[in-house]
């Protein structure tokens, strides 16, 4: 067979060698020649190796031991040979060898017409006399040479035919991600490769996912997915061909072992499977990359013919993949638009259950004393009644309303120097007669922390929540610890208690709006599941953090709120003054850092710029999404700021299209969306789609400088 040169070819770059010269003259092909007489073997040998390679066999049992291991392009049998003759050898390998697939050609030293007959009836494809002319000979070697390579061409194109329709089939059958990758593996083994696997960019596998691979072995495939995963980063040669978006030949097993590789262990394993040849390509669909699909085989050396194969199964496989994804993608936002539904319904109806305790208690005592029926004593408790119940309603009102601002981006920090000590003892007098009540031991561990700059009658919403909740929380006789100190450049607030605990799959939600731990219409401890929600904002707003802990149900729970020790004052919706950017500019020094923002207002962009600039900052901008991904590629901005609603493509499009980038191409930027929208859905949407937070508008100068500080770690006192 033709051997294939070199080491490692492109399949799509211009550089494409043209047609080599070697295949202007006819292909070298192997021809074996069986005769018994080794002056007439020597003689055919001669007139036929200047076109094809020669094997000499001396009789019909060395002939049958040979095509066990391998066929020629043409076998040359002489009529007589010893022990077995040459019509009976014909006979024999065509029980199993059809003619196109083994053409022989019988020489006779007679040339009567029924042995001509004979011999064709046997599976003789042609036949010469001797003596022959050597240009008789070559001329029907040829002959039979050329048609055996058709034939194998057709045979080819058929089977790639056939393999492509099943692809389409088996991946038209499922819009399952997995399955789909499964149906391609598979068809791709043992058909076309010894070994098949798929690289994927988008995301890192889980934890102890098997690879994504397929071997004509099953013990071998066992041990291969065994294997600790390795991904293709950095200057790997499999991102190598995802970046250039070319297919790949690879041929020679140290090439092949150095491509592949994907770790020390994965690279000693696969040095022991003799892989000598791979096909390597690129997965990707409307202009996104997915990841890599690659073959290698130890028994072929694959031809571009090979190469064209697998691209056009790439393809084919890269549009399932993207249909599979985009279906994966529906399912969980239905799946998600489902759940807030249902929360949003079980809320309401919280709400309703909420508002009107406090009104039933208040309108019937407000209607005994309205009768007379009451005593002294009585109407005296009656009037504390309605009293309490007055503020219980307001305090219920009062969380809607926050809720309202906090959704339509109203709420704002009257901020003021403050003692964080003095806001928590506060809100530890608040609640220790509840937690006397139910015998709850309420410890404290303050320590002095200086003034910080915040809202104190939200600071002691805050704290006040956190404290209200563990003791309501807490079982009788239980405990729960309040700690207040500074650490490093915050100061830190934790609230621990040794109550019922948070569900493990309860956790990540649990400062979400419109969610309780409990799936009822009406929580057994009451409330409208809205404090923690308002609390995370709340710290949000004054640059902190706060963190959930518990190791499940019956185990407590531990709040943690981290507030910057140096945060600066909240502004108004009006400008700020030259003095307070100047003194934001000191606060939060955005001094070498460069910001891309993107929105199709020019005023806004104009503003962005503005504010980011008297902070040190260096500001690109971009109309659209298409001209910020361009220049998100070509100045490479330490952070991106992008409107979610720009006419053509949104700013949900334009994340999209980064985070397929590699990271040395900006993929990982770090993002902030704008929205006039502020929904917790369109925070969550924000969110997944690739950003890491989002500033709602109308924007506040000081919260969009915070808020870019912060996702640079460019906290003030750092």
């Amino acid at each position: 067979m033709r051997k294939v040169r070199g080491m490692a070819a492109d399949a799509t770059d211009g550089e494409r060698p043209s047609t080599p010269a070697m295949d202007v003259t006819p292909e070298r092909g192997v021809v074996w020649v069986v005769e018994d007489s080794p002056t007439q073997a020597e003689l055919a040998r001669r007139v036929l190796s200047p076109l094809h390679d020669v094997e000499l066999l001396p009789d019909a049992a060395s002939a049958l031991t040979r095509v066990a291991d391998s066929l020629p392009e043409v076998l040359v049998l002489d009529w007589h040979l010893p022990g077995m003759s040459g019509l009976e050898l014909c006979r024999a390998l065509r029980q199993t060898l059809d003619e196109a697939t083994l053409p022989i050609l019988m020489m006779t030293g007679h040339a009567r017409e029924h042995e001509v007959v004979e011999a064709l009836e046997a599976g003789a494809n042609d036949y010469v006399t001797k003596p022959y002319n050597p240009s008789e000979l070559r001329a029907r070697v040829g002959t039979l040479a050329r048609l055996q390579r058709l034939y194998k061409r057709a045979w080819a194109d058929q089977k790639r035919q056939r393999l492509l329709a099943e692809a389409g089939a088996r991946m038209s059958a499922t819009l399952d991600m997995g399955e789909t990758l499964a149906s391609v593996l598979r068809l791709a083994v043992p058909e076309l490769a010894t070994l098949a696997a798929v690289e994927l960019v988008a995301g890192a596998p889980e934890e102890g996912a098997p690879l994504l691979l397929a071997h004509t072995d099953p013990e071998v495939e066992a041990r291969l997915r065994a294997l600790p995963r390795g991904t293709a980063v950095g200057d790997h040669p499999l991102r190598a061909a995802l970046r250039t978006q070319r297919a790949q030949l690879v041929h020679g097993a140290a090439e092949v072992l150095e491509r592949l590789s994907l770790s020390p262990t994965h690279r000693l394993e696969l040095s022991t499977l003799d892989l000598r040849s791979a096909m390597i390509v690129p997965l990707s669909a409307r202009g996104q990359a997915l990841g890599l699909l690659y073959f290698a085989s130890s028994d072929q050396s694959y031809t571009n013919e090979d190469l064209q194969l697998a691209e056009e199964l790439g393809r084919r496989a890269a549009l399932s993949l993207d249909n599979a994804r985009f279906f994966e993608t529906a399912q969980r936002e239905r799946a998600r638009a489902e759940e807030a539904n249902r929360a949003k319904d079980e809320f309401l109806a919280m709400v309703s259950h909420e508002l009107r305790t406090p009104l039933n208690a208040i309108l019937g005592w407000i209607r005994m004393l309205q009768l007379g029926a009451l005593s002294s004593d009585k109407r005296a408790r009656a009037l504390d009644i309605v009293e309490r119940n007055a503020h219980n309603q307001l305090a219920l009102i009062e969380d809607l309303l926050d809720v309202s601002r906090i959704i339509s981006g109203k709420l704002r920090l009257g901020v003021q120097e403050v003692d964080p000590v003095k806001i928590v003892e506060s809100a530890i007098d608040a609640v220790r007669p509840a937690a006397d009540a139910k015998e709850i031991r309420l410890r404290s561990e303050i320590s002095a922390t200086g003034a910080i700059p915040a809202d104190p009658d939200r600071l002691l919403q805050v704290a006040s929540n956190l404290l209200t909740n563990a003791v309501k929380f807490t079982p009788r006789g239980g405990r729960v610890e309040v700690a207040l100190s500074r650490v490093d450049d915050a100061v830190e607030l934790s609230v621990l208690d040794t109550g019922r605990g948070i569900a493990p799959d309860f956790l990540p939600h649990v400062f979400e709006r419109f969610r309780q731990a409990e799936s009822g219409q009406v929580p057994p401890q009451g409330g409208l599941g809205l404090g923690l929600a308002i609390v995370r904002h709340i710290v949000e707003l004054h640059g902190g953090t706060i963190e959930a802990f518990s190791e499940g149900e019956g185990h407590g729970a531990r709040f943690t709120v981290r507030l910057p020790v140096a945060l600066p004052p909240a502004q108004d919706e009006a400008p700020p003054s030259p003095g307070a950017l100047e003194d934001l500019r000191v606060r939060c020094d955005l001094q070498g850092i460069h910001a891309l923002v993107v929105d199709d207002a020019q005023d806004a962009r104009d503003l962005i710029a503005s504010i980011l600039e008297a902070c040190g900052a260096r500001v690109t901008t971009a109309p659209s999404a298409v001209e910020g991904l361009e220049a998100l590629r070509t100045t490479r901005p330490d952070l991106l700021i992008s409107d979610i609603g720009m006419p053509g493509q949104s700013g949900y499009d334009l994340i999209s299209r980064v985070r397929t980038l590699l990271p040395a191409d900006g993929g990982r930027t770090p993002a902030v969306a704008l929205t006039a929208h502020a929904h917790m859905e369109d925070r969550t949407r924000a969110l997944v789609a690739g950003f890491q937070t989002h500033v709602p508008k109308p924007i506040d100068p000081t919260e969009l400088v915070l808020v870019v500080a912060t996702t640079l770690g460019r906290m003030p006192g750092r």
